[in-house]
């Protein structure tokens, strides 16, 4: 398991990760607002480039599925972290 694996990818995860808030951003702007979904973006964003470095990567020809399931979890631990921050809950 190697740990930093991702950093050297950082541009194209954050780009992964913009694409996939963008799909929820509707729901968060339809609860709260415009404002508050921008600013949960741009948190949740910042929160995802500092967990980067931390996702594991697993190597061998089996481990797609896994790997993209670790990445997928990160961006949701990143949201769940800018949701706290501002005192909502998921």
């Amino acid at each position: 398991m190697d740990t930093g694996y991702y950093s050297a990818k950082k541009r194209w995860l954050l780009g992964d990760f913009d694409r996939s808030a963008r799909l929820v951003r509707g729901m968060v702007s339809d609860r709260y607002d415009e404002v508050f979904a921008d600013r949960l973006h741009h948190d949740a964003m910042q929160e995802y480039e500092a967990i980067i470095p931390q996702i594991p990567y697993i190597g061998g020809i089996r481990a797609k599925a896994l790997n993209a399931f670790l990445r997928a979890t990160a961006q949701e631990v990143a949201l769940y972290k800018a949701m706290k921050k501002h005192g909502k809950t998921p």
